[in-house]
């Protein structure tokens, strides 16, 4: 995966990220270390989970990450942008 950001990172044309935010797969260690990776990218967007989107009907029941104190989340602390916001239309 790191070969492959970093082929990413260089390439010559604007590559956006994006990562939705499964709570029982994407915690916040995770998203720290997809952080200090995509340092620099021109767009990153972590996306909200929608559990009626989901194909594994159990997961359909799980819960999705409620806002918090801004000052500590991603969007602070890497730089990224908010998902719904300054996104190509």
């Amino acid at each position: 995966m790191v070969v492959s950001l970093l082929i990413l990172k260089q390439a010559p044309v604007e590559v956006a990220f994006r990562t939705t935010c499964i709570p029982h797969l994407v915690a916040e260690a995770e998203v720290d270390t997809m952080g200090e990776l995509l340092q620099g990218v021109p767009l990153w967007v972590l996306q909200q989970y929608v559990p009626l989107h989901a194909m594994v009907e159990e997961w359909q029941q799980f819960d999705i990450y409620q806002p918090h104190n801004p000052k500590e989340n991603a969007y602070y602390k890497y730089g990224i942008e908010r998902p719904g916001r300054n996104l190509p239309v």
